[in-house]
């Protein structure tokens, strides 16, 4: 006998909840193009009251140009940034994000890269950003703490 209808759907429903399981059920697959990286970008530090010294909640704006991106997906961003507490001042971020994996690795530098932090993520399909930012950067000054500091950080692009 063949199978009903409702065993099909129930079939292909339970097909793809196993598959949304398996990918974390998130937005996956690569950002559909290096225009999609490239303008304002704000990232969200919360506040780590564990980390003794560290400076509360703040947020980090940099510009990114896709003049940048190359054949392989990778947008190289090398640019002045800002937080949410010191206004405009000539940091310097510097790294890359790929469109086609999704890797992020940036470094937020401050005078002149003596000292400085380090991020490392994943963008998704939708352009949001999330990883691990640690201050300070191995072998380099802390930045806002007193001791080494690990912050769980989102970013999106806030203005094209």
């Amino acid at each position: 006998m063949p199978p009903t209808r409702r065993t099909i759907l129930a079939t292909m429903f339970a097909a793809a909840a196993a598959l949304s399981a398996c990918s974390g059920g998130g937005a996956t697959g690569p950002v559909p193009s290096a225009a999609a990286l490239a303008g304002n970008w704000e990232f969200v530090r919360p506040a780590n009251d564990t980390c003794y010294g560290a400076a509360g909640a703040l947020n980090y704006w940099f510009h990114a140009d896709s003049s940048g991106a190359d054949a392989h997906g990778t947008m190289t961003i090398a640019a002045p940034w800002t937080d949410s507490t010191r206004g405009i001042h000539d940091w310097t971020v510097t790294g890359y994000m790929n469109r086609v994996t999704g890797k992020v690795q940036l470094d937020f530098w401050l005078v002149v890269n003596l000292a400085g932090e380090e991020f490392d993520g994943t963008i998704d399909s939708a352009g949001v950003v999330s990883g691990t930012l640690v201050d300070p950067k191995p072998g380099y000054l802390p930045h806002y703490t007193i001791v080494p500091c690990a912050y769980q950080v989102t970013g999106r692009r806030i203005i094209p």
